[in-house]
């Protein structure tokens, strides 16, 4: 038998994590949206296009972090870097 379980993307697994942490209404005052663009979204039942909220999500949720030459290659913040030049 197929499984026809589905795994969420990454940023919206970021989005529920959050949700749960705080609240809907925390996460979307974050992400400056709608609690009802919030809850629509982790039902599945936000109708309008993804991206933006995606790209909201990735942006306050989910922020990069990069590769620090200092760290011997280790995944840090920028602000993480002891040696970061405060100009940066």
């Amino acid at each position: 038998m197929e499984s026809t379980e589905t795994t969420d993307p990454d940023w919206l697994t970021a989005l529920r994590a959050a949700a749960l942490e705080t609240s809907q209404g925390a996460v979307a005052k974050a992400l400056n949206i709608s609690k009802g663009a919030v809850n629509q979204l982790l039902r599945g039942r936000y109708m309008a296009s993804n991206s933006r909220m995606e790209q909201r999500v990735r942006e306050v949720l989910m922020p990069q972090k990069q590769c620090c030459p200092h760290m011997v290659g280790r995944l840090v913040k920028c602000e993480g870097c002891p040696n970061r030049k405060e100009s940066l």
